[in-house]
């Protein structure tokens, strides 16, 4: 090895990997187990977080924002919704991917009013999220 070659690999190393923080927020632990496996088997460099409920995910959210948060709207102490709400309000930077089974209009119409970056159905729509989430991914790696 000589010595560029050398500077070279210590310059790659001295090089911050920038890791994407995704949280899945769902009360099926199978959704995010599922998730969980495809994101981590597929991305090195993601570092995922999951909640069942609202109050783990403010917990997670004051200690450790995301980049990307999947979000269900139905869960056992409330609605999804409210975290958007929260998120928004509170100018958190992430990406908020709705992913529900509670698709009618109404719940479109008031998720993007509080400012859902997208929204799918979980029935129909999982390789949309997939789908988003490789550009996202993409986007976040060339920084």
């Amino acid at each position: 090895m000589n010595l560029t070659s050398f500077t070279s690999m210590i310059d790659d190393l001295s090089t911050p990997v920038l890791k994407m923080k995704v949280l899945i927020v769902d009360d099926s632990e199978n959704i995010r187990a599922s998730l969980n496996k495809i994101f981590s088997s597929n991305y090195s460099e993601v570092v995922i977080n999951e909640a069942g409920t609202i109050s783990d995910t403010l917990f997670i959210l004051k200690n450790d924002l995301p980049d990307i948060i999947i979000l269900d709207i139905k869960l056992p102490d409330g609605s999804g919704i409210d975290i958007l709400k929260y998120v928004r309000l509170n100018d958190l930077t992430c990406v908020v991917i709705m992913f529900t089974n509670y698709t009618a209009r109404q719940y479109r119409e008031i998720c993007k009013d509080e400012g859902a970056d997208y929204f799918f159905d979980k029935t129909t729509e999982f390789d949309k999220v997939l789908t988003i989430f490789e550009k996202l991914h993409s986007l976040k790696k060339d920084k």
